[in-house]
């Protein structure tokens, strides 16, 4: 699209940025000792928490968690449409 476009013109590796932010988002979840998971976004600007949520669980065993609202950032106070549905399913 439009972004990978911009990016090769910039002289980026549009799957290098691709595998970055997939390593990223992928360290956006992490597990408290008491074994609930918590999803923790960045900011895209600052890099700062703009976003920390608990995953709650369902009766099957599955984690989720979901969000739709305009947050501004603490840190560098830009304002971000934040959405999101996240959800694990015991294999």
């Amino acid at each position: 699209g439009n972004a990978t476009r911009v990016l090769e013109e910039l002289g980026v590796d549009p799957d290098r940025i691709r595998a970055e932010v997939h390593d990223l988002l992928s360290a956006m979840v992490f597990e408290r000792p008491d074994r609930t998971p918590i999803v923790d976004i960045p900011c895209p600007a600052c890099g700062e928490s703009l976003e920390r949520s608990e995953l709650t669980e369902a009766p099957d065993g599955a984690f989720t968690a979901e969000r739709e609202e305009r947050l501004v950032c603490p840190s560098c106070g830009r304002i971000h449409h934040l959405r999101y549905s996240i959800e694990w399913r015991p294999a």
